[in-house]
């Protein structure tokens, strides 16, 4: 690395983030979001059970999340992945998406 883009002897310069870390996490969760409701509109319409169809599908889309896009970040400051895992378990949280599904289907019938 060129001298210039040292800020102390041997250590490289820290890049400025290009957006914040709250804009990563907000953008990752809205493209999950937007899977999750695609996949629960598909499963309503074929007439499954709305509790297991939530449940499966919050499970799948936020319940498995990797951590890789988390490498980044220094241990300890937080975790998109730990945050959502712990919404898929929460059963108010599960049953707060389950009226919500009611409520489109309702609506869309």
């Amino acid at each position: 690395m060129p001298a210039a883009l040292r800020d102390a002897p041997g250590r490289p310069e820290r890049p400025l983030p290009l957006v914040e870390r709250h804009d990563i996490d907000e953008s990752c969760l809205l493209n999950l979001a937007a899977l999750a409701v695609d996949a629960l509109r598909r499963r309503l319409r074929r007439g499954e059970d709305p509790h297991a169809a939530v449940a499966e599908v919050m499970h799948l889309v936020f319940g498995e999340l990797t951590g890789a896009d988390e490498l980044d970040l220094v241990p300890g400051t937080g975790s998109l992945s730990a945050q959502a895992a712990e919404l898929v378990a929460d059963a108010a949280t599960v049953e707060r998406v389950v009226a919500m599904a009611l409520e489109y289907r309702s609506r869309s019938d």
